[in-house]
């Protein structure tokens, strides 16, 4: 099989197993648009608007939404790096991986 169809085959099951987590895509998108909401609007209340090194003068939403851009791009990659550990290890409530237990320690070693 070709990378590109071993990528098809990636992607396959991703989408499989993303789509009963859209919850999770939904929250990546508006957890951004709340905060610039927020700041922006009762914070760029308070503050009003912002001067900037060439002399212009931006709102607050303006001034931080390159800062949320940048926030939920970290934040998407979080997600997908560490979706395998906390998601995909578990189908059906079942997980398919074990633990590693905790080794016996006899008493004479522990001091």
């Amino acid at each position: 099989m070709s990378a590109l169809g071993l990528a098809g085959v990636v992607v396959e099951r991703n989408v499989l197993t993303y789509r009963r987590q859209w919850v999770a895509f939904l929250t990546g998108f508006l957890e951004p648009v709340f905060y610039l909401f927020s700041l922006g609007v009762g914070l760029g209340a308070l503050i009003g608007r912002i001067p900037l090194a060439d002399g212009r003068l931006v709102t607050c939403a303006q001034f931080m939404a390159p800062a949320m851009l940048a926030m939920s791009a970290m934040n998407g990659a979080v997600f997908d790096a560490t979706y395998n550990m906390f998601f995909k290890l578990c189908t059906n409530g079942k997980k398919i991986s074990r633990g590693l237990g905790l080794l016996r320690v006899e008493r004479w070693r522990v001091a």
